[in-house]
């Protein structure tokens, strides 16, 4: 049995006993009296007033049961924009699989997050976006997959799903690998199960698809167990994705008491052996508290139950909002729709970047991860090491990660500095921001020298290194199989005028991860070197010592500029003008 679904049920249950409102919703966070546009905290105006909505851009959610197209935050109709979803995928309806397919008030929450659209038919019929309903990423298509071929029907067991082997695996592959209608962009998905070592069947399938399809990104939360060992759950607990983790309070920074955090473990396969507090599975934190979010109040999906308890009986079909829903569940689409942005960024605007390594999910964690903005009580456990370097074996915070999501601060590193350095091996001369894509041999280092000559003051450095773990996966039939794992390690170094690398200020060396990550502050001095170094691998069963092992590298080396100071060039959807203005509508309790 899966769990529920990561978001708090209860408080459904209270809002169908009370009423549920009819009323146009922000994506908002907070209490009514006080609400909080969620969109504009983590930095969506800087790509919205360039024109960049996720147009052109595919998002796949998949989850429990498929998110309910009726509800009028999807409708798109006055921009002659088919209504999201636009694809349902899930494996056939069987006598052992009756209810898949089923449309899921959860996964129809997760849907507003990631591509809500709340949209204005101005007095001069015009169309404008407004800040009333609309999610991440507006104008991206949204794909739903449905993966619950049973929903619990107990009030105790709401949301909870069984799920077989294929009704897990076709969505999946359907939105990695591919088919007649192309692959996604972004994958999303808000629902788990225990797997702190990642040793699953299911969570390595995930790591083998996104091993094999790094142009798509996969977003999953982290789950809502609070700290401890082994808390953050499958498939978040995958190597190869994003794993997004929760955070609230006055300027949404604050962990959440329930956003799961803590060491996870490691499976070793070669020999057999689970390692404890190996790595820390939690990659960045996005806000996840007390949204306001469509609601699907039918008597599918896992629902159910809640509704025959609370005597809610064929509700009417549209204009219901459930207020104060939190969870990882709604911080991941934060990200994931975020992603989406960035990748419409990267395919729409004009700024020539190599679309297979802007795009690849190593460069987006990196990018995602160089640019969050620090949590309150942040700690990667760094201690001094030889010359008084500073060395993490941690490298990010067991709750918060990197720190928390900002899409206008990674639009900056993505397009406002360094873009790609030419080749693989590294450079020099590079900018103050930016990242790169490049590849290393086992017993070799790569070197970047970037140059801070115009950079004065004391700054926070944040550097960002990401690869693949490449284990195998059989689409077909699901077999999974251990390939290699290369342990790469990310150095701080000082460099002399002539570019000499002259003594380590500060290093991250996990063992068992594959992500390094350093936050520093530093006074800049001339110029400053980053090595990415391969010294051996955690196992190669594959036999080709890592080969040629590609990663993302992404850096900010300056104070990242306000998103609201920040502006970017107009993409092929900049003549869509977001208007932040906010129009009324009286709220009703439902009958």
């Amino acid at each position: 049995m899966n769990s529920p679904p990561f978001s708090h049920l209860a408080v459904i249950v209270a809002a169908l006993a009370q009423g549920v409102y009819a009323a146009e919703t922000y994506l908002l966070v907070g209490p009514q009296s006080a609400p909080q546009f969620i969109n504009s905290v983590v930095g969506t105006d800087t790509l919205w007033d360039s024109g960049y909505y996720g147009e052109g851009v595919v998002i796949a959610n998949v989850e429990g049961g498929h998110v309910w197209s009726g509800h009028e935050v999807f409708d798109r109709s006055v921009l002659d924009l088919p209504t999201n979803p636009v694809r349902f995928v899930n494996a056939p309806v069987t006598v052992d699989a009756p209810e898949l397919g089923e449309v899921d008030f959860h996964a129809t929450m997760v849907g507003h997050v990631l591509v809500g659209a709340g949209l204005i038919v101005n007095p001069d019929s015009s169309v404008r976006l407004s800040s009333l309903g609309a999610g991440m990423a507006p104008l991206a298509t949204l794909w739903s997959g449905a993966i619950a071929t049973h929903f619990d029907k107990t009030v105790a067991g709401a949301g909870s799903f069984d799920s077989s082997a294929e009704s897990f695996r076709v969505p999946y592959v359907e939105f990695f690998a591919g088919g007649s209608q192309g692959r996604a962009d972004v994958i999303n998905s808000s629902w788990g199960y225990a797997d702190g070592s990642a040793s699953v069947t299911e969570t390595r399938i995930i790591s083998g698809l996104a091993a094999a399809n790094p142009s798509v990104t996969a977003v999953f939360s982290a789950g809502n167990s609070g700290p401890g060992a082994d808390k953050v759950g499958g498939p978040g607990s995958s190597f190869n994705v994003i794993a997004v983790g929760s955070v609230g309070g006055a300027q949404q920074l604050t962990p959440s008491s329930f956003s799961s955090g803590g060491w996870s473990s490691f499976y070793d396969p070669v020999n057999d052996v689970v390692i404890p507090g190996a790595r820390a599975a939690v990659h960045v934190s996005a806000p996840g508290e007390n949204f306001a979010l469509a609601a699907y109040l039918q008597p599918t999906g896992g629902l159910e139950p809640l509704l025959n308890e609370a005597g809610v009986n064929n509700p009417e079909n549209n204009l219901y909002f459930v207020f104060s829903q939190s969870g990882t569940s709604f911080a991941s689409p934060i990200v994931a729709g975020g992603v989406g942005l960035l990748k419409n960024l990267v395919r729409s605007g004009p700024y020539g970047l190599s679309q297979t390594e802007a795009m690849d999910t190593r460069v987006m964690r990196s990018v995602v991860m160089a640019s969050s903005i620090r949590t309150e009580g942040w700690n990667n456990d760094q201690i001094a090491g030889p010359g008084s370097a500073l060395i993490t074996t941690q490298a990010l915070d067991l709750f918060a990660g990197a720190g928390r999501f900002d899409v206008g601060r990674a639009a900056v590193v993505l397009v406002g500095g360094t873009a790609d350095v030419p080749g693989l091996v590294g450079g020099t001369g590079l900018a103050p921001t930016g990242w790169d894509y490049g590849a290393v041999q086992v017993g070799q280092v790569n070197d970047y020298v970037l140059d801070l000559a115009g950079v004065s003051g004391v700054h926070e450095l944040t550097v960002s290194l990401n690869w693949l773990v490449d284990d195998h996966v059989d689409a077909a039939t699901g077999a999974v199989s251990f390939g290699s794992f290369a342990n790469l390690d990310l150095e701080l170094w000082s460099v002399s005028i002539s570019g000499s690398f002259i003594e380590m200020l500060g290093a991250s060396r996990t063992s068992y991860n594959n992500t390094e990550f350093i936050r520093l502050a530093f006074t800049p001095d001339g110029q400053f070197g980053l090595r990415v170094r391969f010294d051996g691998l955690v196992y190669d069963f594959d036999g080709v010592q890592g080969g040629n092992v590609g990663y993302g590298l992404a850096w900010a080396a300056e104070a990242i500029p306000e998103p609201a100071t920040v502006g970017l060039w107009a993409g092929a959807s900049g003549g869509l003008v977001v208007f932040l203005g906010r129009r009324r509508r009286l709220m009703k309790p439902a009958v």
